[in-house]
């Protein structure tokens, strides 16, 4: 391994380590989101799954996607079942 390797290896690593860098914050929203979507995505009846997707969940709103109406309605009917799962976890109390 040359110098200028481990140096940019270094570089690299410092800047992933690093607590309070950018990229540190970018890589644990990125985490939170992916475990929040894990979630979210567990609780969705399993028919429904390949068709409704995460979008996002902030201030007490959870924004999902259907791939069509047809899904989107059977999810509606759902709503108050996968959000009664979602509130007894501690990421979706509110």
């Amino acid at each position: 391994m040359s110098r200028d390797n481990y140096s940019a290896e270094t570089e690299i690593s410092r800047l992933i380590n690093a607590r309070d860098s950018a990229l540190a914050r970018l890589i644990d929203r990125a985490q939170k989101i992916l475990s929040l979507q894990s979630k979210v995505s567990a609780r969705i009846p399993k028919d429904c799954q390949a068709f409704c997707h995460f979008l996002s969940y902030r201030d007490g709103l959870l924004k999902l996607q259907a791939d069509s109406a047809t899904w989107a309605t059977r999810l509606r009917f759902q709503q108050p079942q996968i959000m009664a799962q979602l509130k007894q976890l501690a990421e979706f109390h509110d």
